[in-house]
């Protein structure tokens, strides 16, 4: 997303946010390397540790909901041209005060002014909209190319109007990360000989890849291929990472990422399965352990961190401090285990798991279902000009789909 872009959604984002309050009359309310002790888990930047009791919603994500009059001012398709940097996505994240028709239309209410810098990176929604129901009437996807070896992690970037996902083999200590362009059909190899599973987009448009080959996160530059370290995050407690699985990043620099064992091999590693939060500064916290924990993203208003269990262990959710500090044990979302998982603009999740994608809403109610997919399925990401091509990856293949709400580029 260019920063013409990215700034015209955080304008965007307060003006519907006014708007929404408007209609309802009223108002609502590195020094790289440091690790926090597990004993005092609450958050390397000094979040307070009362908003862990902000859990308890019974599993409704995003209870601040931007208004349904703060729709008025958006487009009806709610899409983005990439090209013309014109902003028009819009979002609910429906919660406790949020009402789902039967087409799985929300409608939100207590609006509350979002805060930019908690937003994930490469955010392109609005809130105050109403979506109908995300799945088309035939949900089967589509395949765009297969013969990899384990595809997984895509991320598009708006910038190039591309998707990048990684390409390995066996341990998955050497690949290659594949590049789509969907505007000419071509993929090719943009950087090869290296390890790397989930990506994500940072702040700065940037890509970041959990690499299992350093055992930590790395960035590459999405037009030269140039790689470097992101700061702090080679270690925890003086031990380095296990096989760093997927990640996530918001526009502030925080990161969020899970760490199984899966591609560990014979290194040394931390001797438990966890997943982590990287502060802007450097600072390295452990959120918790889970038994080989897999996919993690966070909800389109930043305020909730989803962590899935490729061992079906269920998946969490866990309430996001604006600082991005995550306290407290989170709370049972589903009982589903997937590899990865993608969230849409509505708040609804695509989790990859069963040879599926099986569709959740913001309560962790099941919408639907995607099929097509020759074989299994291990990650997922919304691209395209405007957002609504969810893309696939599994059984050394990519797929897309076309659907009815945009959503989130990992």
């Amino acid at each position: 997303m260019s920063d013409m872009l990215a700034k015209r959604v955080i304008a965007g984002v307060a003006v519907a946010w006014l708007v929404g309050v408007v209609a309802a009359g009223c108002s609502s309310s590195g020094d790289g390397g440091k690790t926090v002790d597990p004993g005092n888990d609450q958050g390397g930047s000094g979040g307070a540790a009362g908003n862990g009791g902000n859990g308890g919603n019974g599993g409704m994500a995003g209870s601040q909901g931007g208004k349904a009059g703060g729709a008025s001012g958006a487009a009806g398709t709610g899409g983005v041209d990439a090209g013309t940097d014109d902003a028009s996505m819009v979002v609910v994240d429906a919660g406790a005060d949020g009402s789902r028709g039967d087409t799985g239309g929300v409608v939100a209410t207590d609006a509350a002014p979002p805060v930019a810098g908690t937003l994930p990176a490469g955010f392109v929604c609005v809130p105050g909209a109403v979506y109908g129901a995300p799945l088309p009437a035939n949900p089967v996807a589509t395949l765009i190319k297969g013969g990899y070896g384990i595809a997984e992690g895509p991320v598009w970037i708006a910038a190039q109007k591309a998707l990048y996902f990684s390409d390995f083999q066996g341990t998955g200590t050497m690949g290659r990360i594949q590049k789509y362009t969907p505007a000419n059909g071509m993929i090719v190899v943009f950087v090869d000989n290296v390890g790397t599973n989930g990506m994500a987009v940072d702040g700065q448009g940037q890509l970041v890849a959990a690499s299992h080959d350093m055992q930590r996160l790395t960035r590459f530059d999405p037009v030269t291929g140039q790689r470097s370290q992101v700061e702090g995050s080679a270690m925890y407690m003086g031990k380095p990472f296990n096989s760093v699985n997927d990640v996530v990043a918001r526009t502030d620099g925080n990161m969020y990422f899970s760490d199984p064992d899966y591609q560990l091999g014979l290194r040394t590693g931390q001797g438990v399965t966890a997943y982590y939060r990287l502060s802007p500064a450097g600072q390295v916290t452990r959120i918790g352990m889970h038994a080989q924990p897999n996919g993690i993203a966070l909800s389109p208003d930043g305020k909730f961190l989803y962590v899935s269990s490729s061992e079906m262990a269920p998946m969490r959710r866990f309430p996001v401090a604006d600082d991005g500090s995550v306290t407290g044990a989170g709370t049972v979302f589903s009982n589903l285990g997937s590899d990865g998982m993608a969230i849409d603009c509505a708040g609804n999740l695509y989790i990859t798991t069963n040879g599926n994608v099986i569709v959740l809403s913001p309560a962790g109610q099941m919408i639907g279902m995607v099929t097509g997919f020759g074989g299994g399925t291990t990650n997922a990401a919304f691209g395209g000009d405007d957002r609504t091509t969810l893309f696939v990856t599994g059984g050394g293949k990519l797929y897309q789909i076309k659907l009815n709400v945009p959503g989130l580029p990992n």
